[in-house]
């Protein structure tokens, strides 16, 4: 798999950012900047360009469960992907650590319900509400 392909579905997904947060309204109301979240599964509906290689790759990770890319401020790299799966999580890893330089966070649903559990943190249900829990404070603030 071509390395370049993480830092393009990384800017498509950077610009999905722009399109749908106008349109979250389901979202807890943060500080600014507002916390965004978008899945894995908008990107590729939205932007057609991405290789095939990439699409199947991100097509094969949606068939284990959802991906969530949620843009947050506290992190050196602004995005931390959430997945369904430890598996899924472990891919993501290989695919994106190292890939130009780039050091991505990703967590199962398992270690941020892990983090959140250690944090004194009543833990969601859903991936949906894990996102929206991380994404609204640093985990030091939960």
């Amino acid at each position: 798999m071509k390395r370049l392909m993480v830092l393009g579905v990384i800017s498509a997904l950077l610009l999905c950012f722009e399109r749908f947060s106008a349109g979250r309204k389901s979202q807890p109301v943060a500080a600014s900047p507002t916390p965004r979240i978008v899945t894995l599964q908008e990107v590729l509906r939205h932007h057609d360009a991405l290789p095939a290689e990439a699409r199947a790759f991100y097509g094969a990770l949606l068939a284990q469960g959802e991906v969530f890319a949620v843009q947050v401020e506290y992190l050196p790299d602004p995005l931390l992907w959430l997945t369904t799966t430890p598996e899924q999580a472990r891919w993501m890893r290989e695919q994106h650590n190292d890939a130009a330089g780039l050091e991505s966070v990703v967590m199962s649903a398992a270690d941020a319900r892990d983090l959140l559990t250690a944090m004194g943190t009543d833990v969601p249900n859903t991936l949906q509400e894990i996102a929206q829990v991380l994404a609204s404070q640093a985990p030091a603030e939960v």
